[in-house]
């Protein structure tokens, strides 16, 4: 969506309103981007957050499209979080959520 707005706002004609507008936002008054990617890598940071549950073609796939769209991105790994999350789930309920495929029902699966 972002990299789709600013094709928009770059494509109309505003009397320059637009480049001085960014350049303000980036804080960077000589800035003179050569493509929407350019553009896009100022302003979106994009972040895989993957567990040990996830696969590596998922996290090919938000690479390549942070690559397509010219984002900042990053990978980081959260275990300790989703183990946190999951471990006081347990506590308060009892219940260990489980994944579909494991026996749990799709919304466990999608919680997880």
């Amino acid at each position: 969506m972002v990299f789709t707005q600013i094709q928009k706002d770059v494509n109309e004609e505003d009397g320059g309103d637009t480049l001085s507008d960014l350049r303000k936002v980036v804080k960077k008054q000589d800035f003179m981007p050569k493509s929407y990617q350019e553009i896009v890598n100022q302003l979106l940071v994009t972040c895989y957050l993957g567990t040990e549950n996830s696969s590596q073609a998922t996290n090919d796939r938000a690479k390549k499209v942070a690559d397509s769209i010219g984002s900042k991105h990053f990978d980081v790994t959260i275990d300790d979080a989703y183990n946190a999350i999951v471990g006081i789930f347990k506590q308060s309920t009892g219940k260990t959520p489980q994944y579909e495929s494991e026996g749990g029902s799709r919304s466990e699966d999608i919680a997880l």
